[in-house]
């Protein structure tokens, strides 16, 4: 029997595949069309740019999640993020764990992180394992806060969104980009 971090490396290295194949033979008019600012999207991003910068220096990132009040709002899949600003540079944490119970029904989550240095940021992403039975998780908002050596900057998303969509069909990841346009 496989240990959850095992079944979760090997759910990602699955995923990461998947995507890599899709996007290699796939050219799908979805992922070409423009997103209005502001839209809630669960289009495929680009595999290549989920691999880190590790030429850019590092940053410590705050990263708040706020769950849904909804029933079944609450997860125990595991969670990434990905956030990028308008030139396309982004960091990406594989996993968002404090330590403590997170992503529960109603509560506010703190994650603090070191990363790359990405600043502007106005593109995120929440990725799901959906590892549980009920991995539906229901996110009202991600903020971010970041401390670099010229100051510091905060962002937040209104994402307002199931993570998956509550069907089968559903893509394993939430995007919200607010870049201009």
């Amino acid at each position: 029997m496989m240990s959850p971090r095992t079944r979760r490396s090997a759910m990602w290295s699955a995923i990461l595949l998947g995507l890599a194949s899709l996007l290699l033979s796939s050219s799908s008019s979805s992922s070409a069309s423009a997103l209005a600012a502001g839209d809630v999207s669960t289009r495929l991003p680009d595999a290549a740019s989920l691999k880190p910068d590790l030429n850019l220096p590092l940053c410590a990132y705050t990263v708040t999640t706020v769950t849904g009040k909804k029933i079944g709002a609450g997860t125990s899949s595991v969670i990434s993020l990905r956030m990028e600003n308008k030139g396309g540079e982004s960091v990406f944490f594989s996993e968002l764990d404090n330590g403590k119970r997170h992503f529960e029904r109603g509560h506010t989550d703190k994650f603090d992180m070191m990363g790359t240095c990405v600043s502007d940021l106005c593109k995120m992403t929440l990725y799901t394992d959906d590892s549980w039975d009920f991995g539906d998780w229901f996110v009202d908002t991600v903020a971010v806060s970041v401390v670099t050596s010229r100051g510091s900057e905060k962002r937040t998303w209104d994402v307002h969104s199931w993570l998956p969509r509550d069907d089968e069909a559903a893509e394993l990841f939430l995007t919200v980009d607010d870049c201009p346009k």
